[in-house]
């Protein structure tokens, strides 16, 4: 048993990914920026936001405001070589590059990026199958999220 069942109601799915985000978030360490102050400031069940600051070592310190809206319908959660950090994975697109459904506004400006290009990833240490977990998770929550109707 990986510790959250189907059964779980939206609320209760919620309030879980919210401790467990608060608890396992960190950045990507890249050489030019260092990305720190994440926050988990909306969950519901179609995204998920996290707000983050970047310091560059190239222009002066000067901190540089991001905003990641990530969609709840992940195809799974990826691992990094050592297998301690993971991204949101979106899957591939018809030409085999990967899928770009994260809003990123970082100092205002919009894109669309892949989960592994926007610095956020998760820390799995200290819980049983936590990568696991999270991902299950994340796919039963995006089962409570309404999809639009068309017209025709």
């Amino acid at each position: 048993m990986l510790g959250i069942a189907l059964g779980q109601t939206k609320e209760e799915t919620i309030a879980w990914l919210k401790e467990k985000f608060e608890k396992y978030l960190v950045s990507k360490e890249y050489t030019v920026e260092v990305i720190k102050d994440m926050k988990l400031v909306s969950i519901d069940a179609c995204s998920f936001t996290i707000t983050s600051v970047g310091i560059r070592t190239n222009d002066s310190g000067e901190p540089h405001y991001y905003s990641n809206t990530f969609p709840t319908d992940i195809v799974s959660i990826q691992t990094d070589n050592a297998g301690k950090n993971g991204y949101f994975d979106y899957g591939k697109d018809e030409k085999g590059m990967d899928v770009k459904k994260v809003l990123c506004v970082y100092d205002g400006v919009k894109s669309y990026r892949s989960g592994d290009w926007v610095g956020i990833q998760l820390f799995f240490g200290g819980e049983e199958n936590i990568r696991e977990r999270i991902e299950k998770a994340l796919k039963h929550l995006a089962t409570f999220c309404e999809k639009k109707k068309e017209t025709f």
